[in-house]
């Protein structure tokens, strides 16, 4: 029975991979390693709106919400996994790192009062 992921509309984007793609990779390649196994999987939220009661779904290949018949599930995934390196990697780089401590001793510069009204004691 699957009914892990994240709900968080919002949520870091290596955490909605984790939870929401990995997970479900993981299971898919268990269930198809087992002789004698299902999948019963419960959606999570915003499903099938204000109805009540048992709603089927047919299963479509190549699903995917924009009815696109050029989508490629692997493909979208390895793409948001670069753009998570990527941006690990600026956040790590020098660039950035030169960047915010010019922003911290321009805001401590404006803090500090002019020179010679400094208080000594």
């Amino acid at each position: 029975m699957n009914s892990a992921g994240l709900t968080d509309f919002n949520p870091d984007l290596r955490d909605a991979l984790s939870s929401n793609v990995d997970s479900a990779i993981n299971l898919l390649d268990f269930l198809r390693k087992c002789n004698h196994a299902g999948l019963m999987h419960l959606s999570t939220c915003y499903v099938v709106g204000m109805r009540d009661g048992r709603v089927t779904e047919e299963l479509q290949d190549n699903y995917n919400p924009a009815g696109d018949s050029q989508f490629d599930a692997a493909r979208e995934i390895d793409s948001l996994r670069e753009t998570i390196r990527h941006v690990e990697e600026r956040a790590e780089g020098p660039e950035l790192d030169k960047a915010l401590r010019r922003q911290a001793l321009d805001a401590a510069a404006m803090k500090l009062p002019p020179r010679g009204e400094l208080d000594v004691f």
